[in-house]
């Protein structure tokens, strides 16, 4: 008889990775942060994305599909979110800026990646986010340095 053999013994099992069990939070956009999100991912960290309303601005950037622009189709994009969970928040309002400290309070690691020039959003600075997590490791990257 031919077919498919699926019995317990042929079916490939899924090891954890060295950081299953690890909760990450990733706020920032473009390259750096989701790199670093992206590599946590692949070693097995739950990775959530935090995303702006108008999305991250990687979407934005090719290569893309037949080279028509489309944000949920950026080859950029779907290589640094692959194996990420991901939630679109307003964290300027204080609704989304509640739902982010929630994420946070329960997160082993947060990475944050906008430009330090960048308004942080209140009661997410290092002092707040310590204070509500005081084991949280807390990452800030930038694409070239701080100048």
């Amino acid at each position: 008889m031919s077919g498919l053999d699926v019995s317990e013994s042929s079916v490939a099992s899924v090891t954890p990775g060295p950081l299953d069990g690890i909760r990450v939070v990733e706020y920032g956009g473009d390259v750096s942060g989701p790199f670093c999100g992206r590599t946590l991912a692949d070693l097995g960290a739950d990775v959530v994305k935090v995303e702006p309303l108008d999305g991250d601005p990687a979407r934005h950037h090719g290569p893309f599909p037949g080279d028509r622009p489309d944000g949920e189709h950026s080859g950029l994009y779907l290589f640094l979110n692959a194996n990420k969970l991901g939630v679109t928040l307003d964290v300027t309002g204080a609704c989304g800026r509640q739902v982010l400290k929630q994420l946070v309070a329960q997160a082993d690691v947060f990475i944050d990646s906008y430009p330090s020039s960048s308004p942080t959003a209140p009661g997410l600075d290092y002092a707040a986010l310590i204070d509500d997590n005081p084991g949280l490791i807390v990452t800030s990257l930038s694409p070239f340095g701080l100048t």
